[in-house]
């Protein structure tokens, strides 16, 4: 700063050898360009030899360095007229500028900052108050829930959070922490009374917002409400933690940023920066449960269990929807429940591959997150056209902000995030469906009672293969086909839950379907197959349908004991109904010839009768029966062919049996009696029965 002593000659006569003392205070160091011919001195400057003509004012002046305004350092610079060859009527030269001791200095003063103006002082004395200007840093720390790096319309501060923060003022020359303060109740706070320089605040994050905004304005941009925070991760777990440092900051005199609000002070507006500002991003959360949609409706229903049920957890992986790099990966636990936790604010997905054995995911999914918990968010693929999704199955992205996030979720596993309950998303979940199989026996009713007795053969013993078409019961869509097997036996495995009927294209040599039960009672062995009579000629034909029957994974039959009943047994028992089982009647038509040796014999003749019994197919008859009713006109029944036997008058063969095409001929020998009233000679045979259907004949109903 530049002093300027102005010495004034009233007269009336001119003043010569006149001394100009300066005591200049402790507040100022070196001082430079004296005019006049001044010196320095122990005591502080001094001009001497000094002419000053009547009526002429001499301006002295001098550069001093002003120093650091530190405890005891004055800054009230005095002068005085020392001495002069003339007489001063009214001062005394080197008294002394406070010449009444009251601490107020000269009767004349032109300063406006000098509030010491004593009219009681000799005129020959002055002093100068010198006030450094001192400088201020300052501003907010902010919840930056978005962690964008700037405090948005509704992010609040640390104050509002109830939150406190120490923060440190450090010296960035030396590294030492030179002032402490706290922010206040708007999460404010601010350094006062400091000198131009560099500096570097600093301060220890809480523990309910431990991260610095990773959008930082790393360099003083000047400019209010955006985060000049920078901080390290020191643990290496991705996310920086511990103490959060500002850049360094230069404050310089009328150099600093105007206009920006902060807490009221003293130091002029252009001397304060407040505009270093810390966003702190409060961590968030999301998580929740992987369960069994066995119903497949996309919502877990009562009775419907985490994964863990089935003793089986999952890995799932959350990924940054931005940059698609996996960020964390976890297992479900206890009830299927998975989380994850500290997340930065932002947009994410989850994935994981499903077990095999709940490999689908819900078909029914709610897609987009609407945060209502208990319902499924997972979407998959159908890779391999197979007909059923598969493999990875992936959330839709949502978007993790703290403060906004629902809360009180209700479902299994809601209530994980109830430390910070509106920080965490614990509505993720993921339906996964376990696959259902249905399958069983087409066997040959050869009785037609409904039921596979023991001595009965399925189709496939009989070599015989049909065609099994499964159907979805709720749009009537081909679901899938096979044939049966060897063992007369068909499964249809890796099935959704839901409702289904099956159809069977009956063989041409079994083509009714069995007078069984037809509905679906979960027993095996009997038939449930539907047929109706289509031309109206007494016999059902064409396709043999079963009820429709729901298969929902842990409800269905196990140890199912008859043909093929255990073909589910190595996938999953309670997931599979082997209880599905069509029995078909054979059909064989056959056909009965009686001829006669001599059609005109004599009394007395033997004459043999023989009985040609046909089978036209298409199946072989098994269990074939022929009787013959013996007329009044002939006796002694001999040589009886193929184990047949004779009761009175009539001869009866029973289990023949005929392969499709045959033929055998019933023969047996009998006397010519006598005619008389009433005696008959016309000998009648029939079949009588048949294991196989006969479509044009009912065995046993008579001849005519």
């Amino acid at each position: 700063v530049t002093f300027t002593i102005e010495v004034t000659n009233n007269g009336p006569n001119d003043a010569t050898n006149v001394m100009v003392g300066d005591a200049l205070p402790s507040g100022f160091g070196a001082v430079q360009n004296i005019s006049n011919g001044g010196t320095t001195t122990a005591a502080g400057l001094s001009w001497s030899g000094l002419t000053i003509a009547d009526g002429q004012t001499l301006s002295l002046t001098f550069e001093a360095e002003v120093l650091p305004p530190l405890p005891g350092v004055e800054f009230d610079n005095i002068s005085q007229v020392m001495a002069s060859d003339q007489f001063d009527p009214d001062s005394t030269p080197g008294n002394g500028a406070d010449t009444d001791g009251n601490g107020d200095v000269g009767p004349l003063d032109m300063n406006p900052n000098d509030g010491s103006v004593d009219p009681d002082d000799e005129d020959d004395g002055d002093n100068e108050p010198v006030e450094p200007e001192l400088l201020a840093i300052g501003s907010q720390l902010f919840s930056d829930n978005n962690n964008n790096g700037i405090q948005d319309p509704g992010e609040l501060n640390l104050g509002e959070k109830g939150k406190t923060i120490t923060i440190e003022l450090v010296d960035a020359n030396t590294g030492q922490v030179i002032a402490t303060t706290t922010t206040d109740a708007n999460g404010e706070y601010v350094f006062e009374g400091l000198l131009p320089g560099d500096y570097i605040v600093q301060f220890d994050a809480p523990d309910s917002q431990p991260v610095s905004s990773t959008v930082d304005f790393a360099n003083d941009d000047q400019t209010d409400g955006n985060d000049n925070g920078m901080q390290q991760d020191t643990d290496g777990d991705g996310l920086t933690d511990g103490l959060v440092q500002s850049n360094v900051i230069t404050l310089s005199p009328a150099g600093e940023p105007t206009g920006d609000p902060g807490i009221e002070q003293t130091t002029a507006d252009n001397n304060t920066d407040n505009t270093v500002d810390f966003g702190l991003v409060p961590l968030v959360s999301v998580g929740s449960t992987v369960f069994l949609d066995d119903n497949n409706n996309g919502v877990q229903d009562p009775g419907e269990d985490g994964l863990d049920a089935k003793g089986k957890t999952v890995t799932l992986e959350l990924v940054d929807a931005n940059t698609g790099q996996v960020v964390a990966t976890t297992m479900t636990t206890t009830d299927g429940s998975y989380l994850f936790e500290n997340l930065l604010p932002g947009d994410y997905f989850i994935q994981f591959e499903a077990p095999d054995t709940a490999p689908v995911s819900s078909t029914t999914d709610f897609d987009a997150d609407d945060q209502a918990d208990g319902n499924d968010n997972g979407t998959q693929q159908d890779t391999d056209g197979d007909g059923l999704t598969d493999g990875m199955i992936t959330s839709n992205v949502f978007t993790l902000q703290a403060d906004t996030e629902p809360t009180g979720e209700p479902g299994t596993n809601g209530g994980k995030d109830s430390a910070d309950d509106d920080n965490g998303d614990m509505t993720i979940d993921f339906g996964l469906v376990r696959l259902v199989s249905v399958g069983s026996t087409v066997f040959s009713d050869d009785n037609n009672n409904g039921v596979q007795d023991p001595n009965e053969d399925t189709l496939g013993d009989k070599g015989k293969m049909v065609t099994v078409q499964l159907f979805d019961a709720d749009t009537g869509q081909l679901v899938a086909t096979t044939t049966t097997d060897a063992d007369g036996s068909y499964i249809f495995t890796d099935l959704l839950p839901g409702d289904y009927f099956i159809e069977v294209t009956p063989p041409d040599t079994a083509p009714i379907s069995s007078d069984g039960a037809g509905g679906d009672d979960q027993v095996d062995g009997d038939d449930n197959g539907m047929q109706q009579d289509t031309n109206g000629d007494g016999f059902t034909d064409g396709i043999v349908t079963s009820p429709v029957f729901n298969l929902t994974p842990d409800t269905e039959p196990t140890n199912e004991p008859a043909s093929n009943g255990d073909k589910d047994d190595a996938i999953d028992d309670d997931n599979g109904d082997m209880t599905i089982d069509f029995g078909f009647r054979p059909v064989s038509d056959l056909s009965l010839i009686k001829l006669v040796s001599d059609p005109e014999p004599n009394v007395g003749d033997i004459i043999t009768f023989s009985i040609e019994v046909s089978n036209n197919g298409p199946s072989d008859a098994t269990g074939i029966a022929v009787e013959d009713l013996l007329p009044s006109g002939f006796t002694n029944p001999t040589n009886i062919s193929n184990g047949g036997s004779a009761a009175g008058s009539v001869i009866t063969w029973t289990g023949l049996s005929l392969a499709d095409g045959a033929t055998t001929i019933l023969t047996f020998d009998v006397e010519v009696l006598a005619p008389a009233a009433g005696v008959d000679y016309d000998n009648i045979s029939e079949i009588t029965a048949a294991d196989q259907l006969d479509t044009d004949s009912d065995p046993g109903n008579g001849a005519d």
